[in-house]
């Protein structure tokens, strides 16, 4: 009889709030996922082209892929970000200045690349939306973006998998295997060494020994990467190595199809020079 009247009088209300709690966590999240959604539509009618969220306990992060002239570009939302309180005139504002933001950073593509033919928000993994980075100047270091390289043979433009740096990435269309390179030449402000970094996104379709040649002041130096494996910097960059260069458009680094397999893609996207003290 106690137990039973334990259970009634104490276990069961808790169990009540609990529930109610979470239930009022959980749909105030939710409401920040349709609120900032609607908020997005109302200003840019049409412009998202496909939104995610990862569900654990609530909506903890998610996120919109709005498109610009063909191009994806990710409006991610964490945990603390300030929009998530927002909401009215303030929440418009806000994502108006965002929104503005993305437009006027919005690059040019490649003139000599082939155009991509994937359609907004036509991408194989979602999830990895976030991890875009659309305007390559707000990334640390000097950045050579695909838009500014120099390319031998025809590459084509893909948004199709996700992530990216800028307004999407080259393949090499699995063709002209060994006649075909991307070669992105930094502006150095100084001599010294550099910490540089490739950036490409991956998956089994991808070449398992694309060759990069970096021209640095102490000569050549060539290594094969597998891009198939998951770049460790932000699911994007891997580190080339470091290497010592010279001040100006001396040093660069090329991506090549030179010995690929026939059936898997090379992917040239963009190049990170990062200083590191002197050794």
């Amino acid at each position: 009889m106690i137990r039973a009247l334990y259970i009634l009088f104490t276990l069961i209300p808790l169990t009540v709030v609990v529930l109610l709690l979470f239930w009022f966590w959980d749909s105030k999240t939710n409401r920040g996922y349709n609120s900032i959604r609607d908020c997005i539509n109302e200003i840019s009618p049409g412009k998202i082209a496909d939104g995610y969220a990862n569900h654990d306990l609530g909506i903890e992060e998610f996120g919109f892929q709005i498109s610009y002239d063909k191009r994806i570009v990710g409006m991610h939302f964490g945990e603390q970000d300030p929009a998530r309180k927002m909401d009215g005139t303030e929440l418009r504002e806000e994502l108006s200045k965002r929104l503005n933001a993305m437009a006027v950073a919005a690059p040019k593509p490649h003139p000599k690349a082939i155009a991509n033919i994937h359609l907004p928000g036509e991408v194989d993994r979602p999830e990895m939306v976030k991890f875009i980075v659309g305007d390559p100047t707000s990334l640390p270091g000097i950045v050579v973006d695909e838009t500014a390289a120099e390319l031998v043979g025809e590459w084509q433009y893909s948004t199709h998998t996700p992530p990216y740096v800028g307004l999407g990435y080259l393949h090499d269309m699995k063709s002209g295997k060994g006649a075909k390179s991307v070669t992105f030449t930094p502006e150095l402000p100084k001599a010294g060494w550099y910490e540089v970094r490739m950036a490409h996104c991956y998956n089994v379709r991808r070449s398992t020994k694309t060759p990069v040649t970096i021209h640095h002041a102490d000569g050549d130096t060539t290594v094969r990467i597998n891009q198939q494996e998951e770049p460790p910097h932000g699911r994007l960059f891997r580190t080339l190595g470091m290497f010592r260069f010279e001040a100006g458009r001396v040093g660069w680094v090329r991506v090549s199809n030179d010995g690929t397999d026939a059936d898997k893609v090379v992917i040239a996207d963009a190049v990170q020079f990062l200083p590191v003290a002197e050794k």
